[in-house]
């Protein structure tokens, strides 16, 4: 004779509950254990959605910083070369002295707008990493939103009867 008495109706039905009453224990805390991993899981994806704000924002500041830089250095350039030619006694306004100045004007140009140029990739860079993660965030409170660990307690429940 086996643990389980087969032959009395009353021990299976009660043995038939108590499996659809576990399965449905089961799955109703799977359920739950799901939804709070993915919110969990957006949490995260906001606080590195807030991050990359973050770094653009001071990917942008740098940007402005390193462009102040090159320009001072230009200038500090600029007012060298006409010191070092008013005092070696060259026409400044003239001749090879104005193509001196000028190319330094337009080389110290050329860097700020190379600077310009790093510093608008560097913050679409991470304006796209927000983007992906506040995407990746939506995404998962869509999924934790769409469990319902009750509707899947019931179903447990209708899958063992």
């Amino acid at each position: 004779m086996g643990l389980i008495p087969t032959s009395n109706p009353g021990a299976m039905a009660a043995i038939g509950g108590i499996k659809a009453g576990f399965s449905a224990y089961t799955a109703r805390k799977n359920a739950q254990g799901q939804k709070n991993i993915l919110g969990f899981e957006a949490q995260q994806a906001g606080y590195q959605a807030a991050m990359a704000g973050y770094q653009a924002q001071i990917a942008q500041q740098v940007g402005a910083v390193k462009e102040q830089d090159s320009q001072l250095q230009t200038a500090a350039q600029f007012g060298a070369q006409r010191a070092h030619m008013a005092a070696g006694g060259i026409d400044l306004g003239q001749g090879s002295a104005t193509d001196v100045l000028a190319s330094t004007e337009y080389m110290g140009e050329r860097n700020v707008a190379m600077i310009q140029d790093d510093t608008n990739r560097q913050v679409w860079q991470y304006h796209t990493q927000q983007a992906m993660y506040q995407a990746d965030q939506q995404a998962k409170l869509a999924q934790q939103g769409a469990i319902n660990p009750d509707m899947e307690a019931f179903g447990a429940i209708l899958n063992s009867l």
